[in-house]
């Protein structure tokens, strides 16, 4: 047996402390990073320094053990960089009393709390759960492809996503392991049986089971003075204070837009958007060994509460002393929840009122980040453009409510041209190449206005 200890919950580069458990039989262990050996730890205390690189990356850790012979005994591996969610979903295919299939479903969530909303979708069309978490998919043709998704949602407002496919030459194997991939298409989706050699990992083609539209994540990081400038955008309706607390909290349910408000929906937003603040201000927290930093999001926000207007002029509730400005690291983490809901994806930064940055991470290690993650990235500058970061590239410069108007038409457009493609197997995100004759583009040849 081998453990690793340290566990990194967090983004991490660069130098880092390992620790490891052993079984005494153990009296070697090798620790790879994506296959390429690091170092090696020949007695206990299993404790080492490792250096991830400068570069923000996708990575996978694994911690290799050897008897005195040099035969491996075991290994343990944990995935550096990539989403990991609070609350996990399992879907098994059976069947049922009555011999039709159905898949059944269970999660587990870090506070043992029972999801207070789940929603299921067989090939992109909502279906009910019943009774003891049962899904019924008798109806569906055994010779075809299909794809289920759950998604759950916990009174804390964490969510939880899982997926399965059947059907065609999966329906034996009960369960299969998928990876979902993001591309730009030119018009509509592409038949999945068309895309065989569009994919590859380390030049060998990957199989296409599914490609859906589905939902689309937002993740908006504002800069100072944002709310401030948009909501004084000349030509901009301006939205009413309402008394008391008009806030988005982690700890506040999702409010149910008043039909009367109409100056709340200016800009809508299409209904399969799901979008989410995140405030650039960190909490430290430590966890058993390695300390990280929480950063406060939104909970998610649908086009029947508000459209883009009143969502940029929102304030994110804080729950307790946050950190000085960290807009860099609040892009890495936007980028890294975008990837991790598997969904047609963006992050979109807004600046405004100069400011001085404390982050970790360099602008040009978090768009590196985001480029491995495929989450395109979007910069707009509210105002005349001088406080814009020419290390973030390109800027869309919003000096008027026809400026904000036309940006966001742009950014929806992109997004409605993505597909997310579901592919065979378990692959890290930048381990997945488009072919070059391929009929689909990277997401990231469309993340500039």
């Amino acid at each position: 047996m081998i453990e690793f200890l340290t566990l990194f919950l967090g983004i991490v580069a660069g130098p880092q402390q390992v620790s490891l458990l052993a079984d005494p039989q153990v009296t070697t262990i090798e620790l790879r990073l994506d296959g390429e050996s690091l170092a090696k730890i020949e007695k206990p205390p299993w404790e080492v320094k490792i250096d991830l690189g400068t570069e923000l990356l996708p990575h996978v850790l694994e911690a290799v053990g050897f008897s005195s012979e040099g035969e491996e005994l075991a290994r343990a591996a944990q995935l550096l960089n990539v989403p990991r969610p609070a609350a996990e979903i399992s879907l098994v295919l059976d069947r049922g009393e009555e011999g039709g299939l159905e898949a059944q479903l269970a999660w587990e969530s870090s506070t043992g709390a029972a999801p207070t909303e789940k929603i299921a979708l067989l090939d992109e069309k909502e279906v009910p759960i019943l009774e003891g978490d049962r899904i019924d998919l008798s109806g569906s043709d055994p010779r075809q492809l299909h794809v289920l998704q759950v998604e759950l949602w916990f009174s804390d407002l964490t969510s939880a996503r899982g997926h399965l496919a059947f059907g065609g030459g999966y329906l034996d194997e009960m369960n299969a392991e998928l990876t979902a991939v993001p591309v730009l298409t030119a018009k509509g989706s592409p038949d999945a049986s068309e895309m065989s050699q569009w994919f590859v990992s380390e030049s060998e083609p990957l199989r296409v089971v599914a490609v859906e539209k589905g939902l689309a994540s937002l993740m908006i990081v504002r800069g100072p003075g944002v709310s401030r400038q948009i909501a004084s955008l000349k030509g901009a309706r301006q939205t009413p204070r309402r008394s008391g607390s008009d806030g988005i909290g982690p700890i506040q349910a999702r409010a149910e837009a008043s039909s009367s408000d109409l100056q709340r929906n200016a800009l809508p937003l299409d209904h399969d958007i799901r979008v989410r603040l995140v405030v650039p201000r960190a909490l430290r927290s430590t966890g058993q060994q390695v300390e990280f930093d929480l950063f406060s999001v939104s909970p998610e926000i649908r086009s029947r509460q508000g459209g883009l207007l009143w969502i940029l002029t929102r304030e994110v509730q804080v729950g307790g002393p946050a950190s000085k400005i960290r807009l860099q690291d609040a892009v890495t983490l936007a980028g890294l929840q975008a990837a991790g809901s598997d969904h047609r994806r963006a992050v979109l930064l807004i600046l405004a009122d100069p400011w001085e940055d404390h982050s970790r991470f360099e602008v040009a290690a978090v768009r590196g980040f985001l480029e491995s993650l495929n989450v395109p990235l979007f910069v707009w500058t509210v105002g005349d453009g001088e406080s814009a970061d020419v290390e973030w590239g390109s800027s869309e410069v919003i000096s008027t409510y026809s400026d904000l108007k036309r940006a966001w038409r742009a950014l929806e457009k992109s997004m409605n041209r993505q597909r997310v493609v579901w592919l065979e197997g378990f692959y890290l995100p930048n381990a997945v190449e488009i072919a070059p004759e391929a009929g689909v583009e990277s997401v990231l040849r469309d993340n500039q206005p």
